[in-house]
């Protein structure tokens, strides 16, 4: 029998898709005051920003979950790596000195 790769599983897709309404809840909660206030209505370009990024989430994650596991296990080692690289090359460019060691990055004075 051949396996099928894709199928979801409907709880994960569930949690998923609750994050997202409720995300996406938090979003408008948080801006339509302001939004109205400027005239901008209810759905501001941040709530329709969010959307499209849930959007392209969701779409992306269905994507991926088209593809087998045995493709996904030969290519773990090759996402590690990346991503190893990736923090050092982050550190050594964008790393913060303090007591002569260099820590991770700071985004406004959050580290």
């Amino acid at each position: 029998m051949k396996p099928r790769y894709g199928f979801p599983d409907i709880h994960l897709a569930g949690w998923a898709f609750f994050a997202c309404f409720l995300g996406t809840l938090i979003v408008v909660d948080s801006s339509y005051a302001a939004s109205i206030a400027r005239g901008e209505g209810v759905f501001a370009k941040g709530v329709l920003a969010h959307l499209a990024c849930v959007g392209l989430g969701l779409g992306l994650a269905w994507l991926l979950s088209r593809v087998g596991p045995h493709i996904w296990s030969r290519l773990g080692w090759l996402a590690y790596g990346l991503a190893f690289v990736s923090a050092v090359v982050l550190v050594v460019l964008f790393g913060v000195e303090q007591n002569s060691a260099k820590s991770w990055i700071e985004i406004q004075g959050i580290r």
